[in-house]
């Protein structure tokens, strides 16, 4: 027969092992809740084919490709393609550096 010290302890136990599953389950509740409210991906970024977390290099390297391959005296290339591309970049650098847009 169990004496009365280790039923005290197996019922303190329990206890804590519950509060501990509570604290968890309202953790993981807020943290979906957060989830949803990620911020989109500018356009600027998204027409460069960046994620949220570029930085300054990254956009001038994707622009850089995207230039070589967009200019009009390149094969394949075209004005408005060229034109796009560049104010993407100019919004970008500007939203990373954190200055107001110019439009």
């Amino acid at each position: 027969m169990p004496t009365f010290a280790a039923l005290l302890e197996d019922a303190v136990r329990r206890q804590e092992d519950d509060r501990f599953a509570r604290s968890i389950d309202a953790f993981e509740r807020a943290l979906h809740a957060s989830e949803v409210a990620l911020p989109a991906v500018p356009a600027c970024l998204r027409q460069l084919g960046l994620d949220r977390s570029a930085t300054l290099l990254d956009v001038k390297a994707r622009f850089r490709a995207l230039a070589k391959r967009t200019h009009p005296d390149a094969a394949g290339g075209s004005a408005q393609a060229f034109r796009d591309v560049s104010g993407a970049y100019a919004d970008a650098v500007r939203l990373l550096e954190g200055r107001p847009s110019a439009a």
